[in-house]
């Protein structure tokens, strides 16, 4: 507890001296450690939409889902309109991607990171032996973690495979490689 010999300071200074005792280096550390997470999650997500679409793109105009057509894409023709079963659209530049990007960062994610750093000013509580306020600071803190982790998962399910040529090559190479190593086992016995 901090005493004060003269007058009492002015609420703004008050302010911050409760909070610098209030929040913790351990605190600020975990949540720019999930904001950093959060970001690089958000990046991968952005991605691999990204990649969704160059690869719709290829299929919309009957190309072959080649690493150079997929640049392509990316870099050029995929953000154009495309007229695709007689209406037009976007692929890169939809208004979809734009939007669920500006509110995972302006609208859901800062609220999350701020509820979460009021929960953990909240009066210390305990129900049946757990802190409360931190076990609701942490759900607050992790829950942007969780939504991009599905997110990705969900875009990784939405990928499709198919129209990459690298990915069809990897996965015929990966198979003819597991093919010869069972037939060496059958031909030689077991290591």
């Amino acid at each position: 507890m901090i005493l004060f010999d003269g007058p009492p300071p002015p609420p703004l200074d008050s302010a911050i001296l409760y909070l610098e005792n209030v929040i913790t280096n351990n605190i600020i550390v975990d949540e720019l450690n999930t904001v950093i997470l959060v970001v690089l999650l958000v990046c991968i997500d952005t991605f691999l939409r990204l990649l969704i679409e160059a690869t719709d793109y290829n299929k919309a105009t009957n190309r072959e889902g080649t690493v150079l057509n997929i640049m392509l894409a990316l870099m050029w023709r995929g953000w154009g309109v495309v007229i695709v079963n007689g209406r037009p659209r976007r692929f890169l530049a939809s208004k979809g991607l734009r939007m669920a990007t500006f509110q995972k960062f302006v609208k859901q994610y800062p609220w999350f990171f701020i509820l979460s750093i009021l929960m953990m000013l909240a009066p210390d509580t305990e129900t049946l032996g757990i802190r409360t306020d931190i076990l609701l600071s942490q759900f607050f803190m992790y829950c942007p973690i969780v939504y991009e982790l599905s997110s990705i998962v969900e875009k990784l399910r939405a990928l499709d495979a198919r129209n990459i040529v690298i990915i069809e090559r990897l996965l015929g190479i990966i198979e003819k490689v597991i093919k010869n190593w069972i037939r060496c086992l059958v031909m030689y016995g077991l290591p």
